[in-house]
């Protein structure tokens, strides 16, 4: 890597203890063997040579390579460690080195050719929280995240489909590496009697300690059932008290049944579990409160709208008559994307995060 690249990359950190370690790790950049696969504009695939693993990156490289204040995300353990610092990751500076320098400097970057996703990296339910069940490729904004010594917990916005994406994964801190992840899409109404639930202290009395969703999709002819239970267990004798509250979400084989819904055909493929101590949980569900409540508020009108449209709609069943069509209407201005800084992201993340 040229000098005066690394002196560039690193010049925003000049001076402050951030310095040493965000060298280090463009200095891995540097000296890896990436294979990163575009799977849009600000979504990547990142893998190191002889790693079979890839993680993904979520920033605007050439932004990123500029403004350290540029947001940046990837699911590693590093990053997830110490996103609360600033400090990015060796995967974060690999995209940065390919994608975002300015002509001269990524000629003399190294960066080896863009590969093809491996079959472990095509679209699964797992991926699907960064890319949508369908089309162009859709980043899902993020909740709220947690962290452990040993699993990581995402709260995903997919309310445009009326759910919450819950996903939870397990990795070995010693490996860097995840070792198991499973999803689960909550109804928006269910994620919401849960938060209300536990931050009223009535998740024993109005839920008897323990709540259940099941869902599932098919593709290609087969189905697949996802399980999600949360669970007050502070043991027999006591022996998770500071941690009473247990997660779980599961994948594997399903089977259509006659409400239409999927059922459980079998044991999982996948199932992971986390424990939680209790006020972290409270901190979890205020942050999933305020997020959906502040979601219905600047969606006001549509809501309404669409309510509105249903009701008529019912109304002339009844009647036996059909709804007059919709006058044309002309198509709205886009919405301004909100300019949303690291810092101010790490501050509404850290409300649920240790």
């Amino acid at each position: 890597m040229n000098q005066h690249v690394a002196q560039a990359l690193l010049a925003p950190w000049d001076g402050t203890w951030l310095y040493e370690e965000q060298r280090k790790r463009l200095e891995r950049a540097a000296e890896g063997s990436w294979d990163i696969t575009v799977r849009a504009p600000t979504y990547f695939y990142v893998k190191n040579g002889g790693n079979g693993h890839h993680y993904r990156v979520v920033m605007d490289p050439v932004k990123a390579a500029s403004d350290p204040t540029s947001p940046v995300a990837c699911d590693c353990v590093d990053a997830c460690q110490f996103y609360k610092t600033g400090i990015r990751c060796k995967h974060v500076f690999a995209v940065i080195l390919r994608y975002g320098l300015p002509g001269g400097a990524q000629e003399e970057a190294d960066a080896p050719s863009q590969t093809k996703p491996d079959d472990d990296e095509k679209e699964t339910p797992m991926t699907q929280s960064l890319n949508g069940s369908a089309g162009p490729s859709k980043i899902r904004p993020e909740i709220a995240v947690y962290t452990t010594a040993k699993n990581f917990l995402n709260l995903l916005d997919a309310v445009d489909i009326g759910k919450v994406q819950v996903e939870l994964a397990s990795y070995d801190k010693a490996a860097g590496k995840q070792t198991a992840r499973a999803s689960f899409w909550l109804d928006v109404g269910d994620a919401r009697l849960v938060a209300w639930a536990i931050t009223n202290g009535e998740f024993k009395t109005a839920l008897a300690g323990k709540f259940e969703a099941y869902g599932g999709s098919e593709r290609e002819g087969k189905s697949e059932s996802r399980v999600f239970r949360l669970e007050e267990d502070p043991g027999q004798k006591g022996e998770f008290a500071k941690f009473p509250y247990r997660l779980t979400v599961s994948a594997g084989p399903g089977k259509r049944v006659s409400t239409s819904g999927i059922a459980p055909d079998g044991e999982p493929t996948s199932r992971v579990s986390m424990r939680l101590p209790s006020a972290d949980l409270v901190k979890l569900c205020l942050t999933l409160e305020a997020y959906l409540d502040a979601h219905d508020a600047a969606n006001f009108s549509q809501v309404r709208a669409e309510k509105v449209a249903r009701v008529a709609r019912r109304m002339a069943e009844r009647q036996g008559v059909q709804p007059a069509a919709k006058a044309a209407q002309p198509a709205p201005a886009p919405a301004k994307a909100l300019a949303v800084t690291q810092a101010q992201l790490n501050a509404i993340v850290a409300l649920s995060c240790h």
